[in-house]
């Protein structure tokens, strides 16, 4: 007989197997909305925590996707059919903390070893300096810490690199992630942070282009 350990380790190895080649496909589908391969620059650089196994933000059918269509869409008093596009077209892109699926960072980020921060925080940093965007909006309380540790870095980079960043740790927002009750909080945080900050300082636009939004 098959001890029990013996099955779970297997188990476990192709459920990370299966991990992999999601993550894999997602960053495939993720690449196709990059502003910057349409020589789009990128404004709004959304932070989130990883991407869940079964849905995902850029394939249209995750809670944060629509989630953050209904804040775009309140904010701008007027429907959006084609979303993903209208993300892209405004400078707008989504990189998560992990790439693996379902991953969960730990929090407070105080608490985690010195290895998984030491590979963590210059890897985020390393993406918000190449970036550079003008504002940064952070998805879930477990990703905040991370992301502003990680902004700081970013900003050495920058100054270390002699070019002139497009944004301060006054530029970052951090929003709760829009499951069950925290959904109505962050649609309507979202919105707001549209209407009375990126719009008033010329990082989104008045009215919505079309086509494609």
């Amino acid at each position: 007989m098959i001890k029990l350990n013996v099955v779970k380790r297997l188990y476990l190895r192709i459920e990370e197997s299966e991990k992999d080649r999601i993550d894999e496909n997602y960053r495939e589908i993720r690449e196709n909305y990059n502003p910057m391969k349409q020589n789009i620059k990128i404004k709004v650089l959304f932070i989130g925590e990883s991407p869940a196994g079964a849905t995902f933000f850029y394939c249209a059918n995750s809670n944060l996707y629509f989630a953050t269509k209904e804040a775009f869409e309140k904010a701008y008093s007027k429907s959006i059919t084609n979303f993903l596009d209208c993300f892209k077209y405004l400078g707008c892109y989504l990189i998560d903390v992990y790439n693996k699926p379902d991953t969960k960072a730990k929090s407070p980020c105080g608490w985690v070893g010195r290895q998984e921060k030491g590979k963590l925080i210059p890897n985020l940093a390393n993406q918000i300096s190449q970036l550079n965007p003008y504002f940064i909006i952070v998805i879930h309380e477990r990703v905040c810490c991370w992301a502003i540790l990680s902004a700081k870095e970013a900003l050495k980079k920058l100054k270390k690199s002699k070019t002139q960043p497009n944004f301060n740790l006054n530029d970052i927002r951090c929003l709760p992630f829009p499951r069950c009750d925290c959904r109505e909080v962050y649609i309507d945080q979202l919105a707001e942070i549209i209407k009375k900050e990126l719009i008033p300082r010329g990082i989104f636009p008045k009215k919505l282009p079309q086509p494609p939004c």
